[in-house]
């Protein structure tokens, strides 16, 4: 269940040979505390997925100092691409929790399935959904940490995998 304006839709990047919805969604996944240098990398990604492989809607959670990051960066990449769409991730029903959507974002989106999950696991799952259910994940590759599905595993499977974070 999910909420948000309607949006026009956008034809796919030339390079990209993927299923047009499922791609045009990115999750953000990250460190609750980032270093300051990710901001400026972190905007050129947003601008770059937007661009080159046509992603429009981007989903961000509430819990840290990265997601406040990622939702400033798809607020000012949305000045300049109207189309893109900013979602806010509701581990948490609606009904226990009602969350108003929050000042720049376009709506938000509460995973199918919820509703049984154990509060102390909901953010999990809510994590887990959206990275199986998003055709890319900001950011996508991570130095020094094992592969897994909550965390740097991937990134969009058609697309570079450029992103890194930066040292310090």
């Amino acid at each position: 269940w999910h909420t948000r304006r309607a949006s026009p839709p956008s034809a796919p990047s030339s390079t990209c040979r993927c299923n047009l919805s499922f791609m045009r969604t990115c999750f953000f996944i990250g460190r609750r505390e980032p270093p300051d240098s990710l901001l400026p990398i972190l905007d050129a990604e947003v601008e770059r997925h937007i661009t080159e492989h046509g992603v429009t809607d981007f989903v961000v959670g509430r819990y840290g100092r990265f997601d406040a990051l990622a939702a400033k960066c798809v607020k000012a990449a949305k000045k300049r691409h109207p189309e893109a769409t900013l979602l806010l991730l509701l581990p948490y029903h609606p009904y226990d929790r009602p969350t108003p959507t929050p000042t720049g974002f376009d709506g938000t989106r509460y995973p199918p399935g919820m509703e049984t999950v154990p509060k102390r696991a909901a953010i999990i799952r809510a994590n887990r959904y959206m990275v199986e259910h998003s055709g890319c994940r900001l950011p996508p590759a991570h130095r020094g940490k094992a592969e897994n599905p909550l965390s740097w595993k991937g990134g969009c499977p058609r697309h570079s995998n450029r992103f890194q974070y930066p040292s310090g």
